[in-house]
């Protein structure tokens, strides 16, 4: 069975990107590269800094949640941690039950991942930081370079 693509739907978002943002991403490259006559490593150099500032958002945005889930998982931790008592003096975890037992190890697996994923994060996000000012910098000079006062032609 088949259907007609006329009669079918697409999901916003596809045509928001296909029909809004790559025309115009694409109109943009051409303005600033016929008309105003800027380079393509500075338009290059332009892009790349909005597309870190992005992925920067979204691990900061991930790295909060994921201490938010750790904060969490400690108190949760203190809460379930069992008492211990001294046999043969070997210290032991004293359980209340079963189902202790396995919510106190299930607490610690998760919060050993989640404190994994928090350092894999925060790692991400300082080369993040790192590459957006090697970026600016990059942009910095070039602009300088190409585009200060002894290139103006207005001020010239």
């Amino acid at each position: 069975m088949s259907v007609d693509p006329r009669n079918v739907l697409y999901p916003p978002l596809h045509g928001n990107e296909l029909i809004v943002n790559t025309p115009i991403k694409e109109l943009l490259h051409w303005i600033f590269f016929r008309c105003e006559q800027v380079p393509l490593e500075l338009l290059d150099a332009r892009l790349e800094h909005v597309d870190i500032h992005v992925e920067l958002e979204k691990t900061t945005d991930d790295l909060n949640e994921v201490n938010q889930q750790v904060d969490f998982l400690k108190a949760e931790s203190v809460a379930l941690k069992p008492e211990t008592r001294t046999v043969g003096g070997l210290k032991q975890l004293d359980f209340r039950d079963d189902d202790h037992r396995k919510a106190y190890f299930e607490n610690r697996a998760l919060l050993e991942e989640a404190q994994g994923e928090a350092l894999i994060l925060g790692a991400l996000h300082k080369d993040y930081i790192k590459d957006k000012k090697c970026v600016d910098a990059r942009i910095c000079k070039f602009e300088k370079k190409h585009f200060g006062a002894m290139d103006q032609d207005v001020r010239q």
